[in-house]
C-alpha cells in the first residue's frame, strides 16, 4: 500500500507540473527506483496516461552510479554551447 501511495503521488505531481511546463517525457531515476515493486507499481501508473512518455534508465544505473555521467553530459553540452 505505501510503495501504490507513493507512486500515486508522483505521478499527480508530474500531471501537475505538467499543467504548468507542458512536457510528454517524463524519466524515472534516482535509487528510490532500485525498489522493483516502487517502480513497476509508478511504470503501471504512468501506462495509463495518454499522450506520456514514460523513460527508464537500462544501461544507466538509477542510483548515485549515474549521476555522473550526467554532470558529464551537462558540462560536454556547455563545453559544445559556450566552447572552452
Amino acid at each position: 500500500k505505501f510503495h501504490l501511495s507513493l507512486g500515486k503521488l508522483l505521478v499527480k505531481s508530474v500531471l501537475k507540473l505538467r499543467q504548468e511546463h507542458s512536457f510528454d517525457i517524463v524519466v524515472l531515476s534516482g535509487g528510490v527506483f532500485n525498489n522493483k515493486l516502487l517502480l513497476e507499481l509508478t511504470q503501471s501508473l504512468f501506462d495509463k496516461i495518454n499522450n506520456m512518455t514514460l523513460l527508464i534508465p537500462s544501461q544507466i544505473p538509477l542510483g548515485d552510479g549515474g549521476i555522473s555521467l550526467g554532470q558529464a553530459a551537462v558540462c560536454a553540452a556547455k563545453e559544445k554551447k559556450y566552447g572552452k
